[in-house]
């Protein structure tokens, strides 16, 4: 039995994984270099080295997005087979895409790692006394636990099965009807405010 290739069969989850970089990169004012967004080997966003918190954005900005949006696309997928439409697959097949390639890879975390390390190191080494103390204090409720995210989701990164088992995950919270009728509300409200905004 050929072995999947999830590289194919989920691609536009890697075009997406990108333009969440870029988009973030925009958003914030980062200057982007080069970009490329699918490849066998690699797709890739080359951009200035932001500071700390810009860098930590932009590594977890595919993760955030992909996840917001695959839950927008599984609902709208899901109610479209209510009403016997094929193309509810369409949906659910580009939100599982966006899901299994929604993990910051290992040169999105060591930027974000190296950045915040930087701007720790900085912070702690240098200045008065009081400012040195106060970096140092904040070390275990900032810097550790994202140290411990982005280390989590790189085992992510490096495991189909786990990211299978995160879209598993996804699914059944996008069905089960407390949280799906509470989403779809807030994507509702969204949508009549943006649209309020837009169109007057």
């Amino acid at each position: 039995m050929p072995k999947i290739s999830f590289h194919w069969v989920f691609f536009p989850g890697m075009i997406f994984h990108e333009l969440s970089h870029y988009a973030a990169c925009v958003f914030l004012g980062v200057k982007v270099r080069k970009v490329k967004l699918f490849g066998v080997e690699e797709a890739f966003v080359v951009h200035d080295m932001p500071n700390a918190w810009k860098s930590v954005i932009i590594a977890l900005a595919p993760f955030l997005l992909g996840t917001f949006f695959a839950l927008i696309f599984i609902a709208f997928g899901f109610s479209l087979f209510a009403l016997l439409n094929p193309f509810g697959l369409i949906f659910i097949w580009f939100a599982l895409a966006l899901i299994f390639y929604s993990f910051p890879s290992m040169h999105d975390s060591k930027n974000a790692f190296d950045s915040v390390a930087g701007f720790y190191s900085r912070k702690i080494l240098r200045g008065n006394i009081f400012k040195r103390l106060f970096w140092l204090i904040t070390l275990p409720f900032v810097f550790i636990p994202l140290i411990l995210v982005l280390g989590v989701m790189l085992a992510f990164n490096y495991s189909s099965k786990l990211r299978l088992l995160w879209m598993i995950l996804i699914l059944i919270f996008s069905l089960y009807p407390p949280y799906s009728e509470r989403f779809l509300f807030y994507i509702n409200d969204l949508a009549s405010t943006t649209g309020r905004f837009l169109f007057g």
